[in-house]
């Protein structure tokens, strides 16, 4: 798994994290088309040093970490589980979002996060106020699960 990029929202006082690589087949009208190449990124193993710093130097405002793609869950399965891990070292939300739906994720996943947004991007179910869980989500046909209430 590579690691492309993060970033902190101050709206959702979280910490971003932008994985590379989608399988597809790619939603048209996908807002991240330059997260398709898996060989792109920093390799998981380096970036633990950043993503520990970053979780350490801002711990008061870092609420929640929210992981993003490309299509995160196209990565190998442990190596999401241990940034899924690494992450709850740090008694932080884990938000991830996918294209899957909820029935097609690993339940090794499922246990690991608190809020799971599935849905591929549909342009034709594209909505400007959609929300769930104080997210804007893109397509009607999106959703968010909330663990211990969903799954």
């Amino acid at each position: 798994m590579k690691i492309l990029s993060t970033q902190y929202s101050l709206k959702y006082k979280a910490l971003e994290i932008y994985t590379a690589g989608c399988k597809g087949p790619h939603c048209t009208g996908c807002h991240n088309p330059d997260t398709w190449d898996f060989s792109q990124g920093e390799e998981l193993e380096y970036f633990f040093n950043t993503l520990e710093s970053k979780l350490k130097d801002f711990d008061e405002i870092i609420d929640k970490v929210m992981i993003f793609g490309g299509e995160p869950l196209d990565n190998k399965l442990e190596d999401v589980i241990k940034l899924l891990d690494k992450i709850k070292e740090y008694n932080k939300e884990v938000w991830i979002f996918t294209h899957y739906e909820l029935e097609d994720i690993d339940e090794k996943i499922k246990e690991k996060c608190d809020y799971i947004k599935t849905g591929r991007y549909e342009v034709q179910y594209k909505s400007e106020n959609h929300i769930e869980c104080g997210i804007k989500l893109a397509t009607l046909n999106q959703h968010i699960f909330i663990k211990n209430k969903h799954f």
